[in-house]
């Protein structure tokens, strides 16, 4: 491959075709008309951290150096600047969101699957709240009996993200006037207003079962399997940075929940025909923190006993391998990634370094909404003895 000396600084456009298998993934520089095929793993691994790298931040383009010498750069940047990719203003406290006037979104057919009661609701366009985004669509998702946490469990998770710089979509507390209900309101990651080239989701499972053919929906759900999809999908160049912030973010939270519904791809077709990729954040983190306990089993819950068995009993999503499918304990899954890819390090100390007093404010805070459906002192108290005991746990792993 010939590169030009006189302009070592090249704007640079992405594209990829749909794969059915990695040997037919080709990314391309669209300036120089070069074409860069899996083999020549170096320019490739340099245009796929561009494209993660754009991804992040919401870019359609980027300009970057492509050398061979800023490849560490890159680098640098896609794994240290990997965040939601608009600044999201705090929700005040003792401030839900009312929808009970919102227009229901009966056309948008394509938004993250779940189990719990769901409605596409868009944002009225004379809104002013700072945080909500005029004309958008927002998930409103409620849920009752022994659920009913987990909208809060959202909205915590979502704020403790946001302190870690870790892509989640944005999460606020919202009731329904007219009905009574109460639920977390989320922001649609993809088909913003005004967009030239809006996006669509696709969810992992589509992606393996593409990939892998192995005829059960949902298979293989493992972290080497995982880390292939990607990289069939985003390139050669998406490292295992995005996996370990995930599995160590999963870990913090005891997301138990993290099937292949509940991550995935935004795929863009442009106006030129270029069909770019990105990673979706990490959407639906409900399945956490304890929810399922109710308020009377709190109490017991707290003791150091109760901690370390809910902590030992927590069991990802994934395994290791397609030879060893077994779920794995959170903390297991983290300290295997750990001996496997040593650089892994860097994203789960991250994580492992919470600022303590940042979750303490984000309990407090979420005590303070009067719903139907409350986050209650003792709760609250509960919930900062799990997460410290859950960092603890990721800092001695390090």
């Amino acid at each position: 491959m010939t590169q030009r000396t006189a302009n070592p600084c090249t704007r640079v456009r992405f594209s990829a075709r749909p794969p059915s298998y990695y040997k037919n993934y080709r990314l391309e520089l669209r300036r120089d008309r070069v074409r860069s095929h899996h083999k020549r793993v170096g320019i490739q691994a340099i245009i796929s951290r561009c494209l993660f790298a754009a991804s992040t931040h919401g870019l359609q383009d980027a300009d970057y150096s492509v050398t061979f010498s800023l490849q560490a750069k890159l680098h640098r940047f896609c794994t240290l600047k990997m965040r939601f990719p608009r600044d999201v203003p705090d929700q005040p406290i003792d401030e839900p969101v009312d929808v009970a006037f919102w227009q229901v979104d009966e056309e948008f057919g394509i938004h993250p699957v779940g189990s719990k009661p769901k409605k596409m609701l868009i944002a009225p366009h004379n809104i002013t709240l700072p945080y909500i985004i005029p004309g958008h669509s927002y998930l409103f998702k409620s849920a009752s009996g022994w659920r009913e946490q987990q909208i809060w469990s959202e909205v915590i998770a979502y704020r403790l993200a946001k302190s870690l710089d870790l892509p989640v979509p944005p999460c606020f507390i919202a009731h329904d006037s007219c009905t009574g209900a109460t639920g977390v309101l989320v922001e649609f990651f993809f088909g913003y207003p005004g967009e030239e080239s809006p996006a669509r989701l696709v969810h992992a499972v589509d992606a393996i079962m593409s990939i892998f053919q192995s005829g059960v929906v949902g298979q293989p759900h493992t972290v080497l399997s995982n880390a292939k999809v990607t990289r069939v999908m985003l390139g050669q160049g998406f490292g295992m940075d995005w996996w370990a912030a995930a599995y160590a973010f999963d870990a913090l939270i005891g997301n138990t929940d993290r099937h292949t519904e509940n991550w995935g791809f935004l795929v863009r077709r442009t106006a030129t025909g270029e069909t770019h990729y990105e990673i979706a954040p990490l959407f639906d983190n409900g399945t956490s923190l304890g929810f399922q306990f109710p308020e009377k089993k709190l109490k017991d819950c707290k003791s150091p006993d109760a901690i370390t068995l809910f902590n030992q009993r927590g069991l990802h999503q994934c395994g290791w391998d397609i030879q060893n499918p077994r779920r794995l304990g959170h903390f297991e899954l983290c300290e295997k990634l750990l001996e496997s890819y040593p650089s892994s390090e860097t994203m789960l100390r991250r994580v492992a370094d919470l600022n303590i007093s940042d979750a303490d404010e984000i309990l407090q805070q979420c005590t303070t909404y009067e719903v139907p459906v409350a986050f209650t002192e003792r709760r609250a108290e509960y919930l900062r003895t799990l997460i410290r005991s859950r960092k603890d746990i990721l800092s001695r792993l390090l």
